[in-house]
């Protein structure tokens, strides 16, 4: 049986493809955006939420790439494996973008924001 893998059928493949279209445009050109040329799938997905506190102004070009990398590392520190949560991809950025934006509005200690994490996946699996 064939699967249809083409972007469109898949939310995290058609924002990636949708990122990197971005990240070539005239405006992602010069050196100083050259770090978003070798960012990975999760990288470009991370980065194309993030350019929208970007355009609003709330986030600087520096802030913007910190943000991308701490971010991604919040997805592999923060969430447990997608075997043991039943979340989809899509679910678990949406975890971790649930995070970010709650530690914009106030800081949080290490285990506060673990338990928020715990908190969302259990809201997650009770939605799906």
């Amino acid at each position: 049986m064939e699967t249809d893998s083409s972007p469109g059928s898949d939310p995290f493949l058609n924002v990636v493809t949708q990122g990197r279209r971005q990240i070539d445009a005239k405006e992602f050109r010069s050196k100083s955006w050259s770090w978003t040329r070798e960012l990975d799938d999760e990288g470009i997905f991370i980065f194309s939420y993030l350019l929208h506190d970007f355009r609003k102004g709330l986030l600087s070009r520096e802030k913007l790439e910190e943000a991308v990398y701490t971010v991604g590392i919040l997805l592999h520190k923060m969430l447990p494996d997608a075997s043991n949560t039943g979340l989809s991809r899509i679910d678990e950025f949406q975890v971790i973008f649930s995070l970010y934006e709650k530690l914009k509005q106030k800081e949080m200690s290490w285990e506060a924001s673990e338990a928020f994490v715990a908190r969302e996946i259990e809201q997650m699996g009770t939605r799906n």
